[in-house]
Order: C-alpha cells, then structure tokens, then sequence
C-alpha cells in the first residue's frame, strides 16, 4: 500500500492541500528554531521539540508530493545531496575568487 493510500482516508488527496501543509510546517519550524535559540534551556527543548514535530510532517508531505509526482523518494533524496555539495562547491570557489 502507498504512503498516499495509507493517508487517504485521513486527508484530501489533492496536491493543492500538501502545498499548503508544507507551507504551514515550514513557519513552523523556522518559528520554532528562532524561538528556540531565543530563550531558555527549559523553553528552548519544548521549542526543539515543536520544530521537530513540524520537520517530521514537511518530511511526510514531502514524500507525498514525490509520490503523487511519481518520483522515487532515495533518488530524490540522493539528487538533492548532490546538488547540495555542488552548490557549496560553487561558494566555495565564488568566496576564493576562482
């Protein structure tokens, strides 16, 4: 069974709703880590815990999205490893003038 298929019965099976949850995850986490390293040791691991939360859901939409775009999750996941290394690679160089 697919993760979309598994999920179905609990969400609308529309691109449009995992547009919107993702975007949704993502102020939450970005909220949480900014909040998270502006307060207390106490307050910062509820804040942590929250953005974990909220990266765990965007990760979940994230392999929804793949799926409904019928794209495999470890290639996807591989591709962007990458293109991460070969954009740092480029930064690298741009920062030493090369």
């Amino acid at each position: 069974m697919s993760l979309r298929e598994h999920l179905s019965k609990h969400r609308p099976d529309d691109p449009m709703y995992t547009f919107v949850v993702m975007t949704w995850e993502l102020g939450n986490i970005c909220r949480s880590y900014v909040r998270a390293n502006h307060k207390g040791s106490s307050e910062a691991k509820a804040y942590l815990q929250e953005g974990r939360m909220a990266l765990a859901d965007l990760v979940t939409q994230c392999r929804l999205l793949a799926e409904e775009m019928d794209l495999d999750w470890d290639g996807l996941v591989t591709d962007g490893e990458e293109a991460f290394l070969e954009r740092m690679k480029d930064i690298d160089n741009w920062v030493e003038g090369r």
